[in-house]
């Protein structure tokens, strides 16, 4: 057999071997969306978890929700620890929404341990929603932030808009691509609750300085949400 022809039966060789087996292992293994666990207490709304599904799947992303209410064990039972650890074996990010201070420290007890040793050798794929507001600053001083902080303070004003930076944020980390330059937060539906909106939400006195909402209050002995998730009951 002359070198060309050997040459040529090689050639023919790759090309059936990409397009019968090569191509479609290939494809199905760069395909496969990175996976979103996004984790609650009932003080999230279903809004903003809604929302946020909605826009991670049109992102690209697989989406997981787990929710533990604040009524629930003070211990991870095993009942729920082994779906945990089925969601963290197959999530490229983990959001922990924890609007409320009581929430967060619930949630850190509870599952806290398991999700920081997810994280070790993960940097900035574990982040922490807490209660307040981002302090954006300006594009410069926001955008020199690292990308697991920006990512929160844009959950935390919430809104599509919000949503979908902290979106951007975390694709690029997963990619191990460098973090995009985004613009601050724009104050999102959490943030914005202003006075016209106050008596169909909020069910409390308005202070004196118009459109600054005033603290929330609860029955003793039960938890009062933060001002922007008891506003925003309808909304992300």
């Amino acid at each position: 057999m002359s070198l060309r022809r050997r040459a040529l039966t090689a050639w023919l060789g790759l090309v059936v071997w990409l397009v019968c087996g090569g191509v479609p292992a290939f494809a199905a293994e760069t395909a496969a969306a990175p996976r979103l666990l996004w984790i609650t207490s009932d003080i999230t709304t279903a809004a903003r978890t809604a929302a946020l599904q909605r826009l991670a799947e049109g992102a690209g992303w697989s989406f997981t929700h787990i929710d533990y209410p604040l009524g629930g064990p003070g211990e991870l039972p095993p009942a729920q620890a082994a779906p945990l650890q089925q969601a963290l074996a197959a999530a490229a990010m983990v959001w922990v929404d924890v609007p409320h201070a009581s929430v967060e420290a619930r949630l850190r007890k509870l599952v806290g341990p398991r999700l920081d040793a997810w994280a070790t050798g993960k940097p900035q794929r574990l982040v922490w929603v807490p209660a307040g507001e981002p302090g954006a600053g300006d594009a410069a001083a926001w955008n020199a932030q690292p990308a697991a902080a920006r990512m929160a303070g844009y959950l935390q004003a919430g809104g599509e808009r919000n949503l979908g930076h902290a979106l951007q944020l975390a694709r690029s980390l997963v990619a191990q691509q460098a973090a995009p330059a985004l613009p601050p937060p724009r104050p999102g539906p959490r943030a914005a609750c202003t006075t016209p909106m106050r008596p169909a939400c909020c069910p409390m006195p308005p202070r004196s300085t118009p459109g600054v909402p005033s603290e929330p209050t609860a029955p003793a002995g039960q938890l009062a949400p933060p001002w922007p998730c008891w506003c925003t009951a309808t909304i992300s």
